[in-house]
């Protein structure tokens, strides 16, 4: 069974979906993370890395963009050039893509929740330009001061839309974040198998 298959399977018997979005919704053509940051200059790379670390030191939660470009060592960088910068380093996960479509014609309701610090209209764009129809709702780590691994994103998903854990199953790439954190909440999470490395 392919992965688009195993997804619409694995969903069937639940009312709503919600999937994590990095390396799940959507790849970067990056090979880390971190890489996008490298390829706007070493300059910049050394000084982003630096202002996020600071800035995470700095707050007890989550994190937004905002406040990591308001660390000195980003003074001469605008956000919006790495904004920019991810949207042209993203791309649809093709089988997820295909599955969501799917769900959609099917008339699940459909759910992002992601842990990070980009604003949810940057993850909104990103989505639409990788091609996938409105979700219902989208719920970003940054928005409410939580994370997905202390289940605590999880809880106030369920709060806001009024689904209970039962009605809704969660697709991730992360044992950690998506797994375990969706477990802490009562929510059944299936982890997204990982495809094998080139050889």
């Amino acid at each position: 069974m392919n992965l688009t298959k195993q997804i619409c399977h694995k969903a069937a018997h639940f009312d709503a979906v919600a999937f994590d979005v990095f390396d799940t919704l959507i790849k970067r053509d990056v090979a880390v993370p971190t890489g996008l940051f490298r390829l706007m200059g070493d300059d910049f790379y050394a000084a982003r890395i630096r202002a996020e670390r600071e800035a995470r030191a700095a707050q007890s939660r989550e994190v937004t963009l905002a406040e990591i470009y308001a660390r000195p060592c980003l003074a001469r960088y605008d956000a919006a050039a790495e904004c920019a910068a991810e949207l042209a380093a993203c791309a649809a996960n093709k089988p997820v893509l295909d599955a969501v479509q799917t769900l959609k014609k099917q008339g699940k309701k459909l759910y992002y929740i992601s842990d990070m610090y980009l604003p949810q209209t940057q993850i909104d764009a990103m989505l639409r330009r990788c091609g996938y129809p409105c979700f219902d709702g989208g719920f970003v780590s940054c928005t409410y001061g939580v994370q997905k691994r202390s289940g605590r994103l999880f809880k106030r998903f369920l709060q806001e839309t009024g689904l209970t854990a039962k009605q809704l199953l969660f697709i991730g790439d992360s044992w950690r974040a998506d797994v375990a954190g969706a477990a802490l909440a009562g929510i059944t999470a299936w982890h997204l198998p990982t495809p094998p490395a080139p050889a």
